[in-house]
């Protein structure tokens, strides 16, 4: 019963493992081949998604107007989860809870700060301060998103504890 206890803590820091190991994955990749997919999901957005404002419906411009997008959605969801992760694994324990907002953004912008450097070492990749930045607006939503949660939750568990 014990190792099952232990066993369940574990599971929060080995998702962020792995999720570290997702994002070194994807910059580990050559930029003609990150660069290759990015293209073949702009230009398969840019077929089957009506809602595209007219110049990014057709031609190369609006592929690479589209590819942008995703590209740099991409940067913002991969580090929102790390934080995310990260902020669940250590908000856990009640001692650490404030600690927690804190690393659960330096960790993701040193690693962020780490990524783009590793990036300088790929071929046809490059290592940029702005995709740092962009990764911290993933952190920083991410965190602002779990503060809402908790907070509604909380407020949640308030006024159930009033009607009882």
């Amino acid at each position: 019963m014990k190792k099952n206890r232990s066993f369940k803590k574990l599971i929060p820091w080995l998702l962020i493992i792995l999720w570290m190991a997702v994002i070194y994955r994807f910059s580990a990749e050559e930029g003609t081949v990150s660069g290759g997919r990015s293209k073949n999901i702009a230009k398969a957005v840019q077929q089957t998604v009506k809602l595209l404002p007219d110049s990014l419906k057709s031609g190369r411009q609006g592929v690479n107007t589209i590819e942008f997008v995703i590209r740099k959605s991409g940067h913002v969801l991969e580090y929102f989860v790390l934080s995310l992760l990260i902020l669940t694994a250590i908000a856990r324990n009640k001692k650490y809870k404030k600690l927690a907002y804190i690393l659960a953004f330096l960790i993701p912008m040193i690693y962020a700060i780490l990524d783009e450097y590793h990036q300088t070492f790929i071929p046809w990749r490059d290592g940029k301060l702005s995709d740092v930045f962009i990764d911290g607006a993933g952190v920083v939503l991410g965190i602002f998103t779990y503060t809402i949660v908790v907070h509604i939750r909380r407020n949640r568990n308030k006024r159930d504890r009033q009607v009882m």
